[in-house]
């Protein structure tokens, strides 16, 4: 039997109303906003297209382990295996690990966790009424889950106090041939990935160790109450794993500066580049043009749900008094919904037209022409449905 129990709030017409005045000034704010956002993202994206494609030109590819003297100060292109001679290790619970990158001890409890499911239904005279269905699950979660917050806390509470948490440890020295790697490049290169502590046969705990923990595959385990077990948990039961980023190959893209690779100055914004895996000059720029292009377009779909959500809210009043009469408001939602969408999108379109003009004039005709069409498109489905609404 599931545990979980159901809510029901009535909103009326005058606080869905104030809620609504309220979203006017908030999507008016969306609306103006989602202009700038795009005029910066194409010039970005232009400036970064720029970059590449001047560093790309002017990329040497070098040895890593024996780079010629000749590029000092250069753009070069370097692949191969990172190496470090550290090694890194949890002292808590007496676990170390070598050649590897980065080591992370990631500590979990069993604990009540709250979901929702909503459903609102319009009644005549504009107001609303929302049914919740609050369900709770135990679950592992390595992050504190504010059982104080939940529609209903009795019985589901859950311990605010942790007896171990999480770390994270890096390696301060890691090479690439001849090069030293910095922090923050040391910290991009590899991946995650889960690590399994070496165990014998009745291997004793760590000296030091609080005796209630017990050795489990893959870590270690903590009842927080008798008859607790792995297999079995309990809320409050603390669950000890680890993980690690092993060494591996990676590529880079930047200006030597004696045994480093630092950032390059192009005439369009600065340069460098590093991606997991042996890749060619080719392959590198390639990848951080399609990077490129990704964001380009993720805010470019930001921008366009701005105009839209500024929009809905803006003509939200509006829709709230349709609800008056539930059906006159859900034939008001669709349409309004449908024409905002419109219009979000043929905005989005000109902006980036009018941001394309200025250094890619065809590219800028097709999207203004795309842009009208739409809006041709638009009208003419309007008129054939209002001559079918008049037939």
């Amino acid at each position: 039997m599931s545990d979980s129990f159901t809510k029901t709030t009535t909103t009326s017409l005058g606080s869905r109303l104030g809620s609504s005045l309220i979203g006017v000034i908030i999507g008016i704010v969306l609306f103006i906003a989602a202009f700038p956002v795009i005029f910066w993202n194409e010039g970005r994206a232009i400036k970064r297209t720029k970059a590449l494609n001047e560093g790309e030109k002017v990329c040497v590819t070098i040895d890593a382990a024996a780079p010629a003297a000749d590029t000092e100060g250069k753009l070069v292109h370097l692949a191969g295996m990172v190496k470090t001679p550290d090694r890194l290790g949890d002292e808590v619970f007496g676990v170390s690990v070598s050649n590897s990158l980065r080591f992370a001890r990631v500590v979990e409890m069993y604990q009540w966790k709250e979901t929702s499911h909503s459903e609102t239904k319009k009644k005549t005279g504009g107001g609303t009424e929302t049914t919740t269905t609050y369900t709770y699950s135990k679950v592992w979660s390595d992050t504190p889950i504010d059982s104080s917050s939940f529609e209903k806390p009795e019985g589901h509470e859950n311990p605010v106090d942790w007896p171990v948490n999480g770390e994270k440890w890096q390696v301060a020295e890691a090479t690439l041939g001849v090069f030293s790697l910095s922090s923050d490049q040391i910290e991009r290169a590899g991946k995650e990935a889960t690590f399994t502590p070496f165990v014998t046969n009745n291997m004793p705990l760590p000296s030091g160790l609080d005796a209630s923990y017990v050795r489990i595959p893959g870590g270690f385990f903590k009842g927080a109450s008798e008859g607790s077990s792995v297999s079995a948990p309990k809320v409050g039961d603390i669950k000890v794993t680890f993980e690690s980023a092993p060494v591996c190959e990676i590529s880079m893209a930047g200006k030597k500066e004696g045994n480093a690779i630092r950032k390059y100055q192009t005439a369009n914004g600065e340069l460098i580049l590093q991606y997991n895996g042996s890749m060619s000059k080719e392959e590198i720029f390639a990848a951080a043009h399609r990077d490129n292009t990704i964001i380009t377009w993720l805010i470019r779909i930001a921008a366009l749900l701005m105009f839209f959500f500024g929009l809905k809210l803006i003509i939200g009043p509006l829709n709230v008094l349709a609800d008056i009469i539930p059906f006159f408001g859900n034939i008001m939602d669709f349409v309004t919904g449908t024409a905002t969408f419109l219009i979000a999108l043929v905005l989005t379109l000109i902006t980036v037209a009018i941001a394309w003009l200025t250094v890619r004039p065809v590219i800028g005709i097709i999207l203004i022409a795309v842009a009208v069409l739409l809006i041709v498109l638009a009208k003419k489905k309007g008129k054939e449905k209002k001559q079918a609404v008049q037939q």
